[in-house]
């Protein structure tokens, strides 16, 4: 487990995010219009779909978008300057549920004049919210994941034209392909249930985990 949470996480690009972040935001919109959870609607006694609730929960959505773009394009690069792993992304997650929920938590109450304003309240639409945010998440997740997966291809297709030799290590399920340039490599180690590559990157060792064993990788 510590071997895999000190792997490094692929980064989408900031058009990648910021159009993940406006997705992510339609989203949380239509999801509260149409199934309305937490009892978003408690302030309207007949609980009806009027354009009032349904410009509010667009409104929503804004704020959603507005908390997200700050928290992945002003917090995020103050706080993540260099390689980022994959623990680092999970207490990034971990966060942006509680900051995002927080403030629509805010928000909500404050639309029902604080009629649930209190910890109990917070903690379970924390919970709550989060589990709505699995749906973006998992999306967000595989086409990272494609999009991982297709950059490492170009760039093999780009290395081979250059005449550069390029090394293809899978981790033992296939599911991920790492590559690298032969030059590049310096050595290969066993830890725990992965290999350990140790490569060169602009002139620094490096260091990444594939979850494979060198026997497999001679075979």
């Amino acid at each position: 487990m510590t071997s895999f949470l000190n792997e490094q996480f692929f980064q989408l690009s900031k058009r990648e995010k910021f159009y993940a972040i406006l997705a992510t935001s339609l989203f949380f919109s239509l999801f509260m219009l149409f199934f309305q959870p937490f009892g978003v609607n408690n302030y309207d006694p007949k609980e009806e779909v009027t354009p009032l609730f349904t410009i509010t929960m667009f409104g929503l959505g804004v704020l959603v978008c507005i908390i997200l773009l700050i928290n992945e394009f002003v917090l995020y690069p103050i706080i993540f300057k260099n390689e980022v792993y994959k623990w680092h992304i999970l207490l990034w997650l971990l966060w942006t549920n509680v900051y995002t929920a927080t403030f629509i938590f805010l928000a909500y109450n404050y639309l029902g004049n604080w009629h649930d304003f209190h910890w109990k309240s917070w903690f379970e639409f924390i919970g709550n919210f989060t589990t709505v945010s699995i749906i973006p998440l998992v999306a967000i997740y595989f086409y990272a994941k494609i999009q991982q997966v297709q950059h490492r291809s170009e760039t093999s297709i780009d290395h081979e034209k250059e005449g550069i030799k390029i090394i293809q290590i899978p981790s033992e399920n296939q599911s991920e392909i790492k590559s690298f340039a032969l030059e590049s490599l310096l050595y290969l180690e066993p830890e725990d249930n992965y290999v350990a590559i140790h490569y060169l990157h602009q002139g620094k060792e490096e260091k990444t985990l594939v979850r494979t064993t060198l026997k497999k990788l001679k075979t």
